[in-house]
């Protein structure tokens, strides 16, 4: 099994090989559902967990039919009697560039061409082979062809310059950035009473260097445990979860871009978006393209019962309320490239028509109800005998509503233009 969720913040919970079955507060939810799938645990969710508990068989049964491939039981810190305690974890993580290819130079892609074109019979007068005469003659420079003629009569007419500079587009598009995660704790009690109060911040940044692209967590929970009497104890989670991610909205269409033949530049000499003739420098369709925001928030509220009628014989219940919110806003922008010079517009894609504001909302209540009678025995030191009936109630409601609009003012970060519904499963063309 897979879970891909935020567990800083969770409550006691079960997970099955068919999915969660346990306390309502869950931050996500889990895929997969064979015995045999693996269970994937990040470490840096391990801090704030105070046990992992494999539960199979009888020790299972309890949780229903989900569980008959068994049960991951999930235990979060808890406060401990004694004095206030405070604890603060931090972490900051570089996050470098893997593995790339190494891009040709200007000069070895011409050498390249020279030699393919020769081998295919071209003579000098071939027109890649005067684009890389051309090329030679002229690295590092440039040609403004509103000053000069085109020497090419019946080739590159789109064009508005030739450039040929050194271009390291992996330089020019990743680069080096951290994550950095910050929680602080405070926790104490006595014995009739313990707290535990904690909040966490997490910042990741993206490698990518064009355009806003981070994911961000904001966290709180605050668990306490009331022993009213000897035999009667209550356990109160209330957690608070916040995601806000960004990432541009275009930027399909920069990582799947063409690459560019040596010598095109990332901008105009002025720092405009560049074009040469219908390719754009893709950096710019995550600067300029608009963003795709996506934020979410969940509360979370667990409420447990435990009471002992002997040493034999308890019972426990948990009623689980989680409510969570999602947002998405995508707003995609029209670009404007411009000659090498920066002096005329050269192309513009996406066409402002294409212009486009789309919001999502959803809404999920989760109601949960599990108790169970628990009877255990050992006999003659060495036998074990336990029983074990119980119950279980789930309940779901999910709501989503989406919204798009056309021909919208890119300027005003706010549904605009000309609006109309679409389905709960249609998406921005």
């Amino acid at each position: 099994m897979h879970l891909g969720s935020d567990l800083s913040f969770l409550t006691d919970k079960v997970y099955s090989a068919g999915g969660s079955i346990g306390s309502s507060s869950e931050t996500g939810s889990v895929t997969g559902g064979t015995t045999g799938n693996r269970f994937y645990l990040p470490g840096k969710y391990l801090q704030v967990s105070d046990a992992i508990n494999f539960l199979k068989d009888a020790s299972a049964a309890i949780y229903g039919s989900k569980a008959a491939g068994g049960v991951i039981l999930v235990q979060t810190k808890k406060a401990k009697a004694g004095k206030t305690k405070i604890e603060y974890n931090g972490s900051v993580t570089a996050k470098l560039v893997g593995l790339q290819p190494t891009l040709m130079t200007l000069d070895e892609w011409g050498d390249a061409v020279i030699q393919a074109r020769t081998n295919d019979g071209y003579k000098s007068d071939d027109t890649w082979l005067r684009y890389v005469a051309l090329a030679k003659a002229n690295r590092g420079h440039y040609i403004d062809l509103n000053h000069s003629q085109n020497p090419y009569a019946n080739a590159f007419t789109d064009v508005k310059d030739f450039v040929f500079f050194d271009t390291d587009w992996q330089d020019i598009l990743w680069g080096t950035t951290a994550s950095t995660s910050h929680e602080l704790s405070v926790a104490g009690g006595t014995d009739r009473n313990t707290y535990r109060l904690s909040a966490r911040y997490m910042y990741d940044g993206s490698n990518l260097k064009w355009g806003n692209n981070n994911n961000q967590r904001y966290n709180l929970r605050l668990s306490n445990t009331f022993h009213v009497t000897d035999a009667f104890e209550i356990e109160s989670v209330i957690a608070y979860s916040r995601q806000d991610q960004v990432a541009p909205t275009q930027i399909g269409a920069a990582l799947t871009s063409s690459v560019q033949q040596p010598g095109f530049p990332s901008s105009t000499i002025d720092g405009k978006p560049y074009a040469w003739g219908t390719w754009g420098a893709p950096n710019w369709y995550c600067e300029l393209g608009g963003d795709n925001k996506l934020k979410v928030s969940g509360v979370n509220i667990s409420e447990t019962f435990k009471y002992k009628f002997n040493k034999h014989f308890d019972a426990v219940a948990t009623l689980g309320y989680n409510t969570s919110t999602s947002t998405r806003d995508i707003q995609g922008k029209s670009i404007d490239w411009y000659n090498y010079a920066g002096t005329e517009v050269t192309m513009t894609n996406p066409t402002a028509d294409k212009n486009y504001y789309y919001k999502t909302f959803s809404r999920t209540d989760m109601y949960t109800l599990n108790a169970y009678l628990n009877w255990h025995q050992t006999f003659a030191e060495k036998h074990n005998l336990a029983a074990m009936i119980g119950t279980q109630y789930n309940l779901k409601e999910y709501d989503y509503t989406p919204v798009k609009a056309q021909n919208i003012l890119p300027s005003l970060e706010i549904i605009n233009g000309t609006g109309h519904g679409q389905s709960a499963f249609g998406r921005p063309e």
